[in-house]
């Protein structure tokens, strides 16, 4: 993962919640909705406030609140501004739903490589200069991106799109379980949810046994 450039956002309204997560920090996702899913991404620049919320309905004839963006999930078409969604995609079954990609060059995924080479998925160019352009042409449903600067002008030309923009935010997280449950987030949108649950459940316990053993190793003196 790496370490972007933080930014600044405006808030759009205070963050007050009891969070249905284990370790991310960044995120949320509430249930408690019969009609609609409601995902919360906090703004880690400004502690307390919401950086965008997303109201997930599979009824296009269902009522949603108007403080942030309704989608129709599951998504069909997205486009991945980033190498490090692919982690999380590649385990949630979602890659063959990718349309573009940026900077293919720093790839190492034999199958994506293979579909940029045949045209199948439309290469994108830079992450922080993508060809918007290319990107219309595509008219995804959604576009993941690492919202390292809200206030860059190829951001701002992004949000001119019009496009649904997920703003991914996992490389925040403090912790390597408070990263990997972002996978949560992302499955969201593609209707994975329980997948996504047990995806982690194995993370989560591959990684406490690994920590184990490694803690327990100290313990052995020479």
């Amino acid at each position: 993962f790496c370490c972007l450039i933080s930014c600044q956002n405006s808030p759009k309204q205070e963050a007050k919640h009891q969070s249905s997560l284990s370790y991310a920090k960044g995120f949320d996702i509430s249930y408690t909705h019969k009609d609609y899913t409601q995902v919360t991404v906090f703004n880690p620049w400004s502690p307390g406030t919401i950086y965008e919320t997303y109201y997930l309905i599979k009824d296009t004839t269902v009522q949603t609140p108007t403080n942030g963006q309704t989608i129709q999930i599951p998504i069909k078409e997205w486009v991945a501004n980033s190498a490090t969604h692919l982690g999380f995609s590649e385990l949630l079954g979602i890659n063959q739903f990718i349309t573009g990609i940026c900077n293919p060059d720093y790839l190492y995924n034999p199958h994506i490589l293979q579909r940029v080479e045949e045209g199948k998925i439309k290469d994108l160019g830079d992450s922080f200069n993508l060809d918007t352009e290319r990107l219309l042409l595509l008219h995804p449903n959604a576009i993941m991106t690492s919202a390292y600067n809200a206030e860059d002008e190829n951001t701002k030309r992004l949000k001119q799109t019009g496009l649904t923009i997920l703003y991914n935010i996992e490389w925040q997280e403090e912790t390597v379980l408070g990263r990997a449950e972002w996978i949560k987030f992302v499955a969201a949108f593609f209707d994975k949810d329980s997948l996504a649950q047990e995806l982690f459940l194995d993370i989560e316990n591959k990684y406490n046994k690994a920590k184990s053993l490694v803690s327990d190793s100290t313990l052995i003196k020479p």
